[in-house]
């Protein structure tokens, strides 16, 4: 769903700037606006890569630990990276889709390049504008804690002395508050009571379970062993982001790294490690087969640190192979270069496996479902839903398109929270809701059944409404039922 302008979501520093891009932007529809700020995002991210990879090589450079004539003065690895990540398939489905994560990449990347400027300038500025972005990422993503240890080991091994400074830790922390402090957007915005309260955040129980994502958490109660553990590391799917043989290279940067720079081997090491295996220790996804793609979203700087590793192993090879084939003749520059063009069209392999798939510019799936399945049914229409990928078409279509504003659509599941029911009650008053204690945050007991209370009491208690389901909550009713008997 893309319409901010109506929902409160527990996503502050997103929500901001989609409801500045949403008014502001005089193109296109709604849907179209996100859409657009993703891909702005999703470029952003590229651009820091590139800076990140060429700033590494200039430093390897200017250090006498790499040839400037051979990669260009580092402009074919920061141009390999960039292309390397904007054609990994699950950045690419990202940067088309209306959705928190390419902001969050981007933020992680900046941060990433500004670590990098303050070791070579040393101006405490650099730190303290980091800890802004620092604090308003964790405003976005609560990912953004992953990257915590890796910001404090490269401060403190580059010149501990200033970061320790007491008013320079009073800057950082004062900073870093302001930056996090884009919470307080959601009761303010909960104020206002908009169609979507999510979690109506203007109390405190409710502001603690937006930026708690208690919502999300009920997945999670399965314990990590061993054999969850190798399924979760599955979901990663490196090869399918790049060429397969494309991937081996990363190895190769790894090494290269290793020998001739050890605080950015261990640095990006960190960064990889926390936004991977990391991830997987703390928040201990789930791993069925119907979410492999939406939990791959939140490997989005994995994916993009192996591209960086990658632009490394490659920067290796062609060392390699001209300091060899220097041994035999000397190297012209005109056949440097169309060595350098073979080597460049290893992205490209990436665009032509990708680019089918994921051109969804005449994708109007979404839209044509919502607004098929709300034309089809009459006034005093309910539709239960499940999932978001029925849910948030309707809620699109009803809410951001101002459509068949009668119609009630209902979250099955989401029903068993107080803010949902409350909402509920609140926008459809002429629909019977009996249970007037389940939209208080103290009244938690039965939660488990409560969906299936609050089906059977509005069937029981409106008998002038239709009741419809969609095909996917049909299925899992019937499954319900079945496994009942």
């Amino acid at each position: 769903m893309t319409g901010v302008q109506t929902c409160a979501l527990p996503i502050s520093f997103y929500t901001v700037i989609m409801k500045v891009v949403m008014s502001l932007l005089p193109v296109g529809n709604i849907a179209f606006r996100g859409n657009l700020a993703s891909a702005v995002f999703g470029s952003l991210s590229v651009l820091m890569v590139y800076f990140i990879v060429l700033k590494v090589e200039r430093n390897l450079i200017s250090e006498g630990k790499a040839s400037s004539k051979v990669l260009l003065n580092g402009y074919v690895p920061a141009l390999l990276a960039a292309m390397l990540t904007s054609f990994s398939s699950i950045i690419w489905l990202n940067s088309v889709t209306t959705e928190v994560y390419t902001l969050n990449l981007f933020l992680m990347m900046l941060l990433t390049f500004i670590m990098l400027v303050w070791s070579n300038e040393r101006n405490i500025r650099y730190v303290f504008f980091g800890s802004l972005i620092y604090g308003l990422s964790l405003g976005n993503h609560y990912e953004a804690i992953l990257f915590l240890p890796v910001f404090v080991y490269f401060l403190l091994i580059t010149d501990w002395r200033e970061i320790l400074k007491i008013k320079h830790l009073f800057c950082i922390i004062i900073l870093f508050g302001l930056g996090i402090s884009i919470y307080a957007y959601l009761p303010l915005r909960s104020v206002q009571d908009p169609y979507l309260d999510w979690s109506n955040p203007e109390s405190w129980r409710g502001f603690l379970f937006a930026i708690n994502r208690e919502q999300y958490k009920g997945a999670l109660a399965d314990p990590l062993n061993i054999s969850k553990w190798l399924r979760q590391i599955n979901l990663f799917g490196f090869c399918e982001q790049v060429s397969i043989w494309t991937f081996f290279f990363s190895f190769i940067g790894l090494y290269r790294l290793l020998r001739k720079n050890l605080k950015i081997f261990i640095t990006f090491s960190i960064i990889t490690f926390c936004s991977g295996i990391g991830f997987i220790y703390i928040a201990n996804p789930p791993v069925p087969n119907n979410i492999f793609a939406l939990l791959r979203t939140f490997y989005l700087p994995l994916y993009t640190m192996f591209a960086i590793w990658i632009s490394f192993g490659i920067a290796f090879v062609l060392e390699n192979i001209y300091s060899y084939w220097g041994k035999i003749k000397p190297v012209s520059s005109n056949s440097w270069t169309y060595v350098l063009a073979i080597f460049l069209f290893i992205p490209v392999t990436s665009l032509l496996d990708h680019y089918e798939k994921y051109d969804i510019s005449k994708n109007y799936f979404a839209y044509d479902f919502a607004a098929n399945l709300a034309n089809s049914v009459g006034r005093k229409s309910v539709i239960f839903t499940t999932l978001g990928s029925d849910t948030f078409p309707l809620w699109y279509y009803k809410y951001s398109e101002g459509r068949r504003s009668d119609l009630a659509v209902v979250h099955q599941r989401m029903s068993a929270l107080p803010w949902y029911y409350a909402q509920m009650m609140r926008e459809i008053p002429k629909l019977v809701l009996s249970r007037k204690e389940f939209s208080y945050w103290n009244y938690m007991e039965f939660f488990d059944i409560r969906p299936q209370i609050i089906t059977r009491d509005l069937k029981a208690y409106n008998p002038d409404y239709r009741f419809y389901y969609t095909a996917i909550s049909e299925a899992r009713r019937v499954g319900k039922e079945s496994t009942s008997r």
